[in-house]
């Protein structure tokens, strides 16, 4: 329901424990919350992000930018959820999206017939994709956020979220 870094990372964590596992490479889209700076030799990834991915053992590999080639086959995927899941839903809390979100793509999505490859996706993904994970680490990641403050002359800092605090210098 947000689209910040913390929600970015949550999601990360969340699809890698349903998978059980965490893929070896990850290309995401430039998006701030995960790549602050798009470069095909040497990309700035968000610092919480780059904990992440460090933690689970994935290598990030952001899609070039203006190259559309490069995420035609996800762009469709979110068009497909868009308006088989989305459409005329109405949840009134986050764990009711989430629980029929599992249950969509277990039951709906995961048992359709591919168009491309002629298989059902829960099954190819069972029977190959789940094998090739990273095997997830024993505690899961805890979302952490960075920011860089100024202290005012009067040694006062204002944090996210509008707070003023004292710095003890």
């Amino acid at each position: 329901l947000r689209e910040d870094a913390v929600a970015w990372q949550e999601g990360h964590v969340a699809a890698f424990h349903s998978w059980a596992g965490a893929p070896r490479r990850l290309i995401p889209d430039n998006l701030p919350a995960g790549i602050l700076k798009a470069d095909v030799y040497d990309p700035r990834v968000n610092r919480a992000y780059g904990e992440l991915t460090r933690y689970y053992g994935c290598l990030v590999d952001p899609a070039r930018r203006q190259t559309p080639t490069d995420k035609p086959r996800v762009e469709r995927n979110v068009d497909y959820a868009r308006h088989s899941f989305f459409d005329g839903k109405d949840c009134s809390t986050l764990e009711e999206w989430r629980r029929d979100a599992a249950r969509w793509s277990l039951d709906v999505a995961g048992q359709r017939m591919h168009g491309t490859t002629r298989e059902r996706p829960l099954e190819a993904f069972l029977a190959r994709e789940q094998a090739a994970l990273l095997p997830l680490p024993p505690t899961p990641w805890e979302a952490a956020s960075w920011d860089t403050v100024l202290v005012n002359r009067d040694c006062h800092v204002r944090l996210a979220g509008g707070e003023d605090y004292t710095c003890l210098l």
